[in-house]
């Protein structure tokens, strides 16, 4: 697609894009501070998703995990001239890590790690093996196997495969945990980690290079996404996502691992999520834009500079509020394959 390009236009698409209005304006303002004529598309399949009515435009497309997405998502990519795809949610990262070759065929750069590191990253013992063998400090785990006699409660139950805290529960005795095992598809089992609760969001270049690393404290979670945050320049941790993110295979892109820092020094990895975390327009913020450095990833321009690792700002605080979209019932009604194309965003 250079002739789009050649005539200073740039297409992205956020895909399964739901309520990430704040991640859709980043685009928007990275666009326009590149000086490109901008559009944001949205693939979602609900037509209730806020972005869904706040894109140039918005299409409706089959659930991620139907077979028929995929070529739905390369149909849009065509008829809209995209240039990008940023996926947002766990469960299509599978999926178009599976695809991208196809995408690329096309003019179409996926921000997506290979498939390998998307398999470490979604399910959460391979993530605590792979830790484990790489000589990064994790959380006791147990699945799969008898428990010990003697386990150190409180502990957390939650899903192996499980995604934005859905299914996490707390149990605070054997009898509370085994109601959970019982309850909970594919379960797990690790030991509740104490000390001050990270994310560390970091970006990978297409060489396989850390760009940029920043931490922030969650000091407020609401629904498994931080509410209230500030970023804090923590080399240890700054350095962790380094090594952690040029360790995985063929990562690329928006990446972020979270973590509790115990009162004795040591990050304890709980989990690595191969996108956009919900938290990281905080780091936009704090000065760290991963879509600007995804837009010149697509246009062939590596984003390579060592000084991007740490030059954003120490103390950028995000406090999140409420806000709505406001539409007429009509317009959640599916008339075509298209409800929008304006400059809304």
């Amino acid at each position: 697609m250079p002739t789009v390009r050649q005539q200073g236009k740039f297409t992205v698409l956020l895909s399964s894009a739901g309520r990430r209005v704040a991640l859709l304006r980043l685009f928007c303002q990275t666009l326009k501070h590149l000086g490109f004529e901008g559009r944001l598309v949205v693939a979602d399949s609900s037509r209730t998703a806020p972005t869904f009515h706040l894109a140039n435009s918005s299409f409706q497309v089959p659930p991620c995990l139907d077979p028929s997405f995929p070529q739905a998502v390369l149909d849009i990519c065509r008829r809209e001239g995209v240039d990008l795809i940023v996926p947002t949610i766990d469960t299509e990262l599978p999926v178009y890590a599976a695809h991208r070759d196809s995408f690329a065929s096309e003019g179409v750069l996926v921000a997506v790690s290979s498939q390998e590191t998307i398999d470490i990253c979604r399910d959460k013992v391979r993530t605590h093996s792979w830790l484990g063998e790489h000589g990064f400090p994790t959380v006791e785990q147990w699945c799969g196997v008898p428990l010990p006699s003697y386990v150190p409660f409180p502990v957390i139950v939650k899903p192996r495969h499980g995604s934005a805290s859905v299914g996490v529960c707390r149990a605070q005795d054997r009898e509370e945990m085994e109601f959970y095992l019982r309850r909970i598809k594919d379960p797990m089992v690790e030991i509740e980690l104490t000390g001050i609760e990270y994310t560390v969001n970091f970006y990978v270049s297409r060489k396989g290079r850390v760009v940029s690393a920043v931490p922030h404290q969650r000091m407020e979670v609401r629904a498994g996404e931080v509410s209230k945050g500030v970023t804090v320049k923590h080399g240890g941790l700054m350095e962790t996502a380094r090594r952690l993110g040029e360790a995985l295979p063929q990562a690329f892109g928006a990446m972020n691992f979270q973590c509790f820092l115990g009162v004795d020094g040591v990050a304890r990895i709980t989990e690595i999520n191969g996108r956009f975390g919900g938290g990281y327009p905080l780091a936009y913020h704090a000065g760290a834009d991963f879509p600007r450095w995804l837009i010149e990833a697509a246009l062939g321009r590596e984003v390579d500079r060592p000084e991007y690792f740490d030059q954003w700002d120490d103390g950028c605080t995000m406090l999140r509020y409420d806000d709505a979209v406001y539409v007429k019932k009509s317009e959640l009604e599916p008339p075509n394959d298209r409800v929008r194309q304006s400059g809304h965003v």
